[in-house]
């Protein structure tokens, strides 16, 4: 559990940067003011699962799979409802957080893939 930490925190810092730099060298508009709290969103929910996951996995492989889909499943409605309702609330930023929401979605699912497999295999 140490090595997924701190695995996942370097991940998360090497996002942070590359967000800081993408906000250094293009135009503002792209990126919401949210951005820093998406990162500790993403960073806590990934880790949360990860803990979930590694309890199932000590109980059998198909409760390992079972939970694997719940917790996919509420994570994605999870996600939906906070789109929506940020968008809802503040229309002004909502593409712009929609956009880095949906990059920083795309980053944390690849990580999470790769550190499964690597855990796995």
């Amino acid at each position: 559990m140490k090595n997924y930490l701190k695995v996942l925190t370097v991940f998360t810092l090497i996002l942070g940067v590359l967000g800081f730099l993408l906000y250094l060298l293009t135009s503002k508009n792209i990126l919401s003011p949210t951005l820093p709290f998406l990162y500790l969103f993403f960073y806590a929910i990934s880790f949360l699962i990860y803990k979930i996951l590694q309890r199932a996995e000590k109980k059998s492989t198909m409760q390992f799979i079972n939970t694997y889909l719940l917790v996919t499943v509420i994570k994605l409605f999870l996600f939906v409802i906070v789109l929506v309702a940020f968008a809802l609330l503040y229309p002004k930023d909502a593409r712009s957080f929609i956009l880095n929401f949906a990059v920083l979605y795309l980053c944390y699912l690849v990580f999470d893939i790769v550190m499964l497999f690597r855990k796995k295999v």
